[in-house]
């Protein structure tokens, strides 16, 4: 039975996201992160050296964050068209509450 220490196992998984750098080009490696929240992206710096270096570098943080406020203004628009379908115009014509109807004997 193999016992890994942490630091084995820290060094294991260095390794293993190293050799995934070398795997994948630098650009790849980019466009994967971008697609990352930015909460994810930020612990993702604790990796590797390499993801670190990546990760803080000033033109991807500025990137990312257009990214971001690009998505929050689609997300924003989308919500606007959604409340918009829901008119109150709309709602009394289309009441929530089912009417009575008449029971037949």
């Amino acid at each position: 039975m193999v016992v890994m220490t942490r630091s084995r196992s820290r060094m294991m998984a260095e390794a293993t996201a190293e050799s995934l750098t070398t795997i994948l080009p630098e650009e790849v490696m980019i466009e994967i992160l971008n697609r990352v929240e930015l909460n994810d992206t930020l612990q993702l710096r604790c990796v590797c050296k390499s993801w670190k270096s990546l990760v803080l570098d000033p033109q991807f943080m500025k990137n990312h964050l257009h990214k971001l406020l690009n998505d929050i203004t689609v997300q924003f628009s989308k919500a606007k068209e959604f409340f918009n379908a829901f008119k109150s115009q709309h709602l009394i014509n289309n009441p929530v509450m089912p009417q009575e109807q008449e029971q037949v004997d």
